[in-house]
């Protein structure tokens, strides 16, 4: 049958940019979980006291590393079905 008009690849396209913005946003949030460690990894030095609360955070570092690069290449994948891969980015991950 003749997909009148492409709905069929309209409604593909759709499910392929939601993919597309739901990886983006659960990586930006780990990213922004990673980076609110290392701002209180900066005070701790000047702020001791803070330093309990440093050290639970960073135990959660390991498993947040390994989320993001899951997380990463799911945008990866993502952009690469959208055909839209030159804008990937690995500045993220320095």
């Amino acid at each position: 049958m003749v997909d009148p008009g492409g709905q069929e690849s309209a409604r593909d396209n759709r499910v392929l940019q939601r993919t597309k913005t739901i990886a983006l946003v659960a990586r930006e949030s780990t990213v922004t979980r990673i980076n609110s460690i290392a701002e209180l990894a900066k005070k701790v030095d000047k702020s001791p006291d803070l330093i309990p609360q440093f050290l639970a955070a960073a135990e959660d570092l390991d498993s947040l590393w390994d989320t993001f690069v899951s997380q990463n290449a799911a945008v990866l994948e993502a952009l690469l079905d959208l055909d839209e891969s030159h804008t990937y980015s690995t500045s993220l991950e320095a």
